[in-house]
């Protein structure tokens, strides 16, 4: 039983280590083409012909422009209602659209707009994750199988695994609540008349940003351009350390790159063509495309879970032996 678990974890190990690969490699994708920005343009450039439908004459693209760009953020990931109704307030002339109505449209804009991203942040993953294993030719079979029969390589692996879960660390950044966190705590002590922040907890960009405004807007001491800019220099600096902490993720994920390398993982190590054109090995090619689309969290958690049980199975063992030697 113990062996049989040594080759999981040592498996689980090697799936988390491209697993950590593969959300480097998205969220670098991400950031050089800064797909949050361009998903953002994208559902306000739909929510503004909703709204020009409506009320006629409505300038869309200056509306557009207005609400995806700002003073400190010339790239916005991220816009909040209040800024979309100023900004519609600004520009509309009749304003047929009322706030409520405004807020609802506003609303399912974003839902659309998240699923979408999603949606395009998983086909990305899986891609990658499939570039991946055709290039270092990543047969799951085949790996079982060689952690089966070789004991050195499965150690490896498994203490490598061991080191993962003494650091805690996967490759992606940290929640964004924790994040929101951290940059609550550094407004509390720039603006302590703001301290409510540190008692929230927001797990969404949305939610931080939403309720900094409504914190902001009970300041009397406050006027509203004063509200205006703090609200966008909250928005930068959540954005920034979101930023800071995606790259960070990436530089640990070609860290495990490095890793790979090091158990002998390589790019192409079968040059043939032939290789490809096995049945079996196409079998093992797409259940670890499959396997390493599950991520990072997934692996890390199952990791952790099948050391514990390895652990404890030890520890039985050894009480066993110890109880029949008195």
């Amino acid at each position: 039983m113990i062996d049989i678990l040594g080759i999981a974890i040592a498996f689980i190990t090697s799936m988390l280590l491209f697993s950590v690969l593969v959300t480097a490699i998205v969220q670098f994708v991400q950031q050089l083409f800064a797909r949050k920005h361009r998903g953002l343009v994208s559902g306000m450039s739909q929510f503004a012909s909703a709204i020009a439908e409506i009320d006629a004459g409505f300038d869309s693209k200056k509306f557009l422009q207005q609400v995806t760009s700002g003073i400190v953020v010339k790239k916005a990931q991220y816009v909040g209602f209040d800024k979309v109704k100023a900004v519609y307030h600004q520009l509309s002339v009749d304003k047929p659209i009322t706030d409520i109505r405004l807020q609802q449209m506003f609303e399912q804009a974003e839902d659309e707009m998240r699923a979408l991203f999603k949606s395009q942040m998983d086909k990305i993953s899986i891609g990658v994750a499939a570039l991946i294993v055709l290039l270092m030719q990543l047969d799951a079979f085949a790996l079982l199988n060689r952690l089966s029969v070789d004991s050195d390589f499965r150690q490896a692996l498994a203490l490598q695994g061991q080191g993962i879960l003494a650091k805690a660390e996967i490759s992606n950044a940290p929640p964004v609540g924790d994040i929101v966190q951290k940059i609550n705590r550094q407004f509390v002590a720039q603006y302590p008349s703001l301290e409510a922040l540190v008692r929230q907890e927001n797990d969404s960009t949305k939610e931080a940003i939403s309720a900094f405004n409504q914190l902001v807007r009970q300041q009397p001491a406050l006027s509203d351009i004063q509200m205006q800019m703090l609200v966008i220099k909250y928005q930068a600096a959540l954005e920034a350390a979101i930023d800071q902490a995606q790259q960070q993720a990436v530089t640990f994920g070609l860290e495990q790159y490095r890793s790979l390398s090091k158990f002998g993982f390589q790019v192409l190590p079968e040059k043939s063509i032939d290789y490809y054109l096995s049945l079996q090995t196409l079998l093992g090619l797409f259940f670890s495309v499959i396997l390493i689309s599950l991520g990072a969290p997934f692996w890390f958690n199952t990791l952790k879970s099948v050391v514990g049980l390895k652990d404890a199975i030890a520890l039985k063992h050894e009480a066993e032996k110890g109880g029949k030697a008195g």
